[in-house]
């Protein structure tokens, strides 16, 4: 079973249901390392998205990133999406996107499954938890579990400070 496909059992376990979810968008992934390859009414949002890899995958997506206002997508030659279409967004890995993510009202899912090497991926989201927390004025934290040899991690907001 690959990372991709992990990471979405062990967000299904922390309150994720993929059935439930209206619209979601899944953020800076490779479409071949895509959770959107496992589950429907999925839009990918990578700097990482080429329109070949997209069709060979069957996953609906676009080039481009989030910022402060929603989805940039430079030269996109497809519709693209509002960010208020979206109920949830989801993450296995870390991008710049995720600055934003929580500047929306979504169910949000920010996380990773690694095989090697946590300390690299644990400093990132733990600088982005400060970030976070700071810019947004409540407690974020890194929630993470080591599980059959991986290391999982989920940012999680908390009410206050």
């Amino acid at each position: 079973m690959d990372n991709a496909a992990l990471f979405l059992d062990y967000i299904k376990a922390k309150g994720f249901d993929p059935s439930k979810a209206h619209k979601t968008l899944e953020l800076s992934s490779k479409p071949s390392e895509s959770i959107s390859r496992y589950i429907t009414n999925q839009f990918l949002l990578s700097d990482m998205v080429m329109s070949d890899e997209l069709k060979k995958n069957n996953i609906n997506g676009i080039y481009g990133q989030l910022d402060s206002k929603g989805i940039v997508a430079p030269n996109a030659k497809v519709v693209v999406p509002s960010i208020f279409e979206f109920d949830t967004i989801i993450s296995n890995g870390f991008s710049y996107d995720l600055l934003f993510a929580y500047n929306f009202n979504t169910n949000n899912y920010i996380g990773f499954c690694i095989d090697d090497n946590p300390d690299v991926i644990l400093n990132k989201f733990e600088c982005l938890v400060k970030i976070l927390s700071k810019k947004h004025f409540k407690k974020f934290t890194l929630e993470c579990d080591n599980i059959f040899g991986k290391t999982f991690g989920l940012v999680k907001r908390k009410e206050f400070l």
